[in-house]
Formats: C-alpha cells, structure tokens, sequence
C-alpha cells in the first residue's frame, strides 16, 4: 500500500509543478530588509592580441582570474525602489597566463572601492549607484539604467525582470544606455530574455531564464563590442537571482591595438551552485572591425517585449 500511497504523491506533486509552470507568474525583487546574503563570484578572462601578444602570453589559460565574496544588505523599500549596500568582504586576483602581473592586479584589486550603495527598481535596473572613490551617477535621461546585480562586487552582468506577468517560453527585452561614467566611458546595449521553465525549488519555486544580447563599450579611445550569453536562478519567492553565469565575448579596437577574448562569470549564493557558464563561438582573432553602433546609441531595432 505504502509503495501506492508514495507514487501516487510524486504524480500528485508533478502534476502540481506542470500546472504552475503553466501559470504567468510576477517576477520581482523583494528580500528581507537588513538580512544580509553572502554569495560568491568567479571571473576568467581571456585574451589575446594587443599588448598581450607582444608579451607573449600563454592564451590557453585565463590572462586574468578573479575570486570574490560579498555580501548584499537590502536596507530599505520606498515604491518601487530598492535601496541595497554592497560590500566585498575578500577578494584575490591573479593572472595565469602572465604570473608577473599577478601582484600588479593584486594591488589594483586593494585599491578598488569595498564598499557601494545601489538603488534599483523591482524589475532589477539599476536606478543609481555610489561608492566611495568612484562617485555616484544617477539615471541617464529617458529612464534607468538598466540591470545590475547590485553594483561593485555583488554579480555580474546586469539583467532585468519582465514588465508583465510571463508563463514558460515568454521573452522579453530590455536596452541600456549610459554615459557619464567614470574616465568619460560610456555603454549601451540590448538583452533578450526567455523563462526556460520553473524548478519545484522553495516556496514558489525557482525561475530559470536564459539571457543574450550585446553591449557596446567606449572607453579611452576604444571601442569594444561584447556578444553576452547567460542563465540565472531567480527564486520566486524570495524575489533575488541566486545564482548567474555568463560567458561575454570581447571584441575591442583602440590605441592597444585589436583584442579578442572572452570572459567567463559564474555569480551564487553561498550554499548553491551556478551553472556551467555557456559557450560561445569566437570570430577570427584579427583583425577587427570597429563596433559598427556607437556606444551612445542604443542598438537599432531594440524595445521591450513580452
């Protein structure tokens, strides 16, 4: 009977999951205000041409790698605003293909701001960010941002929630601009989202979504196109990703010369896993055309979808 009782639960329970899966659901960001949540962050780039390819660096391994814990703080709700503290609590940084740099990006790493204030909507975009030795910037003219993680040390390539409630196999898209940065950088880009399915994880269960775009980059006479291509975890209920992974091709052209490579992030909560981060085809190594669309100019033909 027992063997009836248990089979007759996990039809019960997968009938449960499909019948949600099928349900539009609302994704947002919430959290617990002052709960702080650890998480983990793995960077590798690699690179080559340019300076790299003169100093004869080693491209089958990672020119740089990066290992970080932090910790995020939602510290208040006001409307629709979040308002988040970031905080790197240890980092270390080493390059493998060129092990005389390692002390360099070590101290440059030292340096870096520990700590941020990060402002954004419950669709994830990044309202306004300060920290300490960089500065603060607000949202550019037109509306936010776009998506971040949480700023400086707390994940990764930014993402943004739906605009509406979506089901299983539902896109949608999001631009972003942005100029004014730091060393008069400037960025803009596109990202295409699908929810991939619903795992039976937690209260409401957890969000699988895929991501892909491309982002533009201008920074000290440079241009730099990066093809990006990532998953992420958000769970439902809890209203955070816990856990991201991606791998962003690097296409640049500028004083340096040309440079191809790719990085590769994986972003998880303490106590989860993120997934493998995707693969992406390279082009050719060189030489390189310049990104063809500005980086103060939003890619043609993008919007915002379901």
């Amino acid at each position: 009977m027992r063997p009836r009782v248990l089979a007759l639960s996990a039809l019960l329970f997968a009938a449960a999951a499909t019948a949600r899966a099928q349900e539009p659901v609302l994704l947002r960001l919430g959290g617990v205000i002052g709960r702080p949540i650890q998480s983990r962050m793995v960077v590798a780039m690699y690179l080559r041409g340019g300076p790299f390819a003169a100093m004869g660096a080693d491209t089958t391994v990672p020119t740089m790698r990066q290992l970080m814990f932090a910790t995020q703080t939602l510290d208040s709700v006001k409307g629709d605003t979040l308002s988040f503290t970031a905080v790197i609590d240890s980092a270390r940084a080493e390059s493998p293909a060129m092990p005389s740099l390692s002390a360099m990006m070590e101290s440059a790493l030292a340096a870096a701001p520990k700590r941020s204030t990060v402002r954004m909507d419950s669709r994830g975009r990044l309202l306004a960010l300060d920290a300490p030795g960089v500065g603060g910037f607000g949202a550019a003219a037109g509306g936010p941002l776009g998506g971040s993680r949480g700023g400086f040390g707390s994940g990764g390539p930014g993402y943004a929630l739906p605009e509406q409630p979506v089901r299983v196999g539902d896109t949608w898209s999001t631009t972003t601009n942005l100029t004014g940065l730091p060393g008069d950088a400037a960025t803009s880009g596109s990202m295409q989202y699908r929810l991939e399915r619903i795992e039976p994880r937690g209260g409401a269960g957890t969000a699988v979504i895929s991501m892909s775009g491309d982002v533009w980059m201008s920074f000290a006479g440079t241009q730099a196109e990066m093809p990006t291509s990532g998953i992420l975890r958000f769970d439902i209920a809890a209203g955070r990703v816990t856990a991201m992974s991606a791998t962003v091709a690097y296409l640049a052209s500028g004083p340096m010369g040309d440079m191809t490579g790719r990085i590769e992030l994986t972003h998880a909560e303490l106590g989860d896993s993120a997934p493998p981060p995707p693969v992406l085809r390279l082009p050719a190594a060189a030489p390189l055309p310049r990104p063809t669309v500005p980086p103060s100019s939003p890619p043609p033909g993008a919007g915002t979808s379901r």
